[in-house]
């Protein structure tokens, strides 16, 4: 398995993927490897989608996040590819294997008080429209400075309008 691990790590480099990506496909597999090598799994055909979904389990119990869990599964998904690709297997037993839904993280906001919003309020700009003025690239000019206020409040909860 070792000698097919560094065919598929020259594969890579000759498909210019990057070194970062490189280095860390040979280290999933490697980690993949020992797992193999604990479940006297000796040959990569002898591979099934039950023994990944072993594996995963297992990196799951490790509390590995699902994020990287999905990039084990990529990186198995891809080194089986190739051994498809190769005639090295007659079928991927990775293509079987779902990645696990990853959790979006939402972007924080800032809080700020009843006497701060008025303060960010007061040091807008209002300037009258008239005639012939455009206002349009200015983000800090609006018609009122009620909707100046809500604008800056939108603004400062993230919200995009």
């Amino acid at each position: 398995m070792e000698e097919l691990l560094d065919q598929y790590l020259v594969y890579l480099q000759k498909q210019n993927r990057s070194i970062n990506t490189i280095k860390s496909y040979e280290r999933d597999l490697k980690k993949f490897f020992r797992f193999l090598s604990e479940k006297d799994i000796t040959d990569i055909r002898k591979v099934h989608h039950t023994t990944v979904l072993s594996y995963i389990i297992i990196l799951q119990k490790r509390k590995c996040s699902s994020s990287s869990i999905s990039r084990y599964i990529v990186s198995l998904r891809k080194f089986f590819d190739y051994s498809l690709k190769n005639r090295i297997l007659n079928e991927n037993p990775v293509e079987k294997v779902n990645s696990p839904k990853t959790v979006k993280k939402n972007p924080g906001s800032t809080f700020i008080g009843r006497s701060e919003s008025i303060d960010a309020a007061s040091r807008l700009r209002y300037e009258k429209r008239t005639e012939g003025q455009s206002h349009v690239g200015d983000p800090l000019c609006y018609r009122n400075p009620r909707q100046r206020t809500y604008r800056t409040g939108y603004r400062g909860c993230g919200l995009r309008i």
